[in-house]
């Protein structure tokens, strides 16, 4: 059987990777893993280690869609930058 996994942030990796082990140990025929935003650095785990992105993202602090601030801002339909105060 093939899964999917969605998760709206690819930023250092660990949580799709995890919830890909935990699928992997049911015996998954095939996993594949899609990130609606990527962040583009150095930490964590490989970039490429997620099959599909909608977009990739400098190393900032991104919100909306889901992604909160502060406990805010989830609601947005569209993704903003936290700018630095």
């Amino acid at each position: 059987m093939a899964f999917q996994i969605v998760d709206d942030i690819f930023d250092e990796g660990h949580t799709l990777a995890a919830i890909k082990g935990s699928v992997e140990k049911r015996d998954a025929g095939s996993v594949k893993m899609a990130a609606m935003v990527r962040k583009d650095h150095e930490r964590g785990l490989d970039r490429d280690d997620v099959d599909f992105v909608g977009m990739d993202v400098t190393d900032v602090y991104v919100f909306g869609c889901g992604m909160d601030a502060y406990e805010e801002w989830r609601h947005l339909d569209e993704i903003l930058v936290l700018e630095d105060s």
